[in-house]
């Protein structure tokens, strides 16, 4: 509660300056490409939208800047002597507030932000080595024209030569509603990416669809798949697995009959 505070009074004030500058030196293009560009990104189907808003970086530090600027002039006037000691004392109590914002922002993004990206560089790194003992059995036992399915789908294929797709591409829909239901949905057809591009192996990590929330919901489906195809191949530290989905693709075989319920639980 404590960030979404900061972060609607600091959208507030960006919000304000952006006006406010917009008022003093003209309405420029940029201003008027901001909230179609938002409708868009607000749409985008991948969670992690912010760093799309990068373009427009510059026009938001400068909207934060005028307001800011504004602000200490108005605290100033406010902490002299010869105005009314309610008036100094309502401006002092907004200066520390202001002095507390700034520094909960500078402890979150130079300190707290720093050392989140250093903690996920060092787990992305081993999560690597593993995935790289994985790509090695691919190029070694399988064909070059052979597809598979995985959640790092372009690292795969840089790394093989084979071609590859992403189990699924999740709503963004779970994310502003907050109900599993789509998110449900989009999980039960998760199979029906394997069977369309006919791949012959399916590849799981322990940071699958972490980017989406690793939530329950995709969890259980995953472990779900797990459970019913054949294990081909398993790194050293078992964080990174590869199966033979071949009943994925094949539904209709004898063997596969009994899994293919679980496999396309949409369809039934």
């Amino acid at each position: 509660m404590l960030q979404f505070a900061f972060a609607l009074i600091l959208t507030a004030a960006i919000v304000s300056g952006m006006i406010r500058q917009a008022r003093s030196h003209g309405w420029k293009p940029i201003h008027f490409a901001l909230p179609f560009y938002c409708v868009i990104v607000l749409a985008w189907p991948y969670p992690l939208m912010g760093r799309f808003l990068l373009p427009f970086l510059p026009l938001f530090l400068a909207g934060l800047w005028t307001e800011l600027r504004r602000l200490a002039a108005m605290l100033r006037s406010s902490l002299r002597p010869a105005m009314p000691p309610s008036e100094r004392c309502v401006a002092g109590v907004l200066a520390v507030l202001a002095v507390f914002l700034l520094l909960f922002a500078g402890w979150k993004i130079l300190i707290k932000g720093r050392n989140e990206l250093l903690s996920l560089a060092a787990d992305r790194g081993k999560a690597l080595q593993e995935q790289l003992q994985a790509y090695q059995w691919i190029r070694e036992n399988t064909a070059p024209r052979d597809r598979i399915v995985a959640y790092e789908d372009p690292l795969l294929y840089l790394y093989t030569g084979r071609e590859a797709a992403r189990p699924a591409t999740i709503s963004p829909a779970f994310v502003y509603l907050g109900r599993d239901q789509g998110l449900a949905e989009d999980a039960a057809h998760m199979g029906d990416t394997a069977h369309s591009i006919g791949a012959r192996f399916w590849m799981f990590t322990d940071s699958d669809f972490t980017m989406e929330g690793h939530t329950a919901v995709i969890t259980n489906r995953l472990a779900e798949i797990e459970s019913i195809l054949p294990l081909v191949f398993h790194s050293n530290r078992d964080t990174v697995q590869i199966y033979d989905s071949s009943c994925v693709t094949e539904p209709q075989s004898p063997r596969c009959l009994t899994i293919a319920p679980v496999l396309f639980p949409a369809k039934r």
